[in-house]
């Protein structure tokens, strides 16, 4: 006998055909999407932290927001001024150091005709400048100045006309779900998304402060402009602070392989402290990802949209989870 709590087939039936377009387009159109995604994460994220100012400070909410935005859009432009006119100092000094290793690699891999042909061939590549390339990088900028402008339109409208957004989300949810699972779907993925991003916020902002203070003890050049990326790549889990290394090896190299070799070792511990102590510590224990999630969430959605996905990969696995816990919990529910 049929349960009469049981969802109707016609239901199940809209939801699944739901997921099964949304995956459509994203496969048809990840960057888009993905755009789309983080612009209105942002919009979250600038919306909750305008109502917590408005209701410990008073206020009103557009105005906290459009302060966030100003403050946010200052810093990022201090932050590019000094990153650029530092690189263009640093690269002079870079260039000579990496063409050198690399000559060093290709003399050391002599008895090995595969290896040595490959880093060859690299040196071959990073020394051709040709109307391809230039073509090839002028695209990439315009596509990502393009998705830019999109995500600032999306934010703005977002942020200063929140009502119809809202409630269009909620008659969404609604129709697919039901009002009441709908009700508690979207309060459970506010409530991970905020433990989400607050904690994330706090240890890049740990991670900027002490990778900075470390990298000038070690008396690194661009020291807080390499301590600000840190704290920047450190939003996307466990890949982000691998990719942070980088930038810091290549400035280092000039000083020696024992400088190098600190900041790695910098670079190392400060990661260890952060993935077991300082994390846990300040995301919520119903907002933290299991690693295990997150890596491959970050290796299909890379897979597909590439940088921008993995770096939005996280935040995408905390809807799914939330997703998945709020159907399991409705089926829980069913059968009793």
């Amino acid at each position: 006998m049929p349960n009469p709590n049981s969802k109707p087939l016609s239901e199940r039936l809209g939801t699944a055909a739901f997921l099964l377009v949304v995956l459509v387009l994203f496969y048809t159109a990840s960057d888009t999407l993905l755009v789309i995604f983080g612009s209105f994460l942002a919009a979250f994220f600038l919306l909750k932290a305008g109502g917590d100012a408005t209701e410990r400070w008073g206020g009103s909410r557009k105005v906290w927001v459009a302060s966030l935005i100003f403050v946010g859009v200052i810093l990022a432009a201090g932050f590019f001024a000094l990153a650029g006119s530092q690189l263009q100092q640093q690269a002079e000094e870079i260039g000579p150091q990496v063409s050198q290793s690399l000559q060093q690699l290709e003399e050391a891999a002599e008895p090995y005709p595969s290896l040595e042909s490959a880093i060859r061939t690299l040196k071959e590549q990073s020394s051709e400048f040709s109307l391809e390339r230039v073509q090839i990088i002028f695209n990439g900028a315009l596509g990502i100045l393009s998705s830019i402008a999109l995500a600032a339109a999306l934010i703005l409208y977002v942020c200063f006309q929140p009502e119809p957004y809202e409630k269009g989300v909620r008659k969404v949810a609604a129709g697919l779900i039901g009002r009441r699972q709908a009700r508690s779907f979207l309060r459970s993925l506010s409530d991970h998304l905020w433990g989400f991003l607050g904690g994330q916020l706090k240890a890049m902002f740990v991670i900027a402060v002490v990778t900075t203070l470390g990298l000038w003890l070690l008396g690194i050049p661009m020291f807080f402009v390499l301590g600000i990326m840190a704290g920047l790549f450190a939003f996307v889990p466990v890949l982000g602070p691998l990719v942070s290394t980088i930038p810091a090896v290549l400035v280092s190299l000039p000083q020696g392989t024992t400088t190098v070799l600190w900041v790695l070792a910098l670079y190392g511990g400060v990661q260890l402290v952060e993935s077991n102590f300082l994390t846990p510590v300040l995301q919520q224990q119903n907002s933290k990802l299991p690693p295990v999630l997150t890596l491959s969430f970050q290796a299909v959605m890379g897979t597909l949209a590439g940088p921008l996905g993995i770096l939005l990969a996280a935040p995408a696995a905390v809807f799914f989870l939330v997703a998945g816990q709020e159907w399991l919990k409705s089926d829980e529910d069913e059968s009793l």
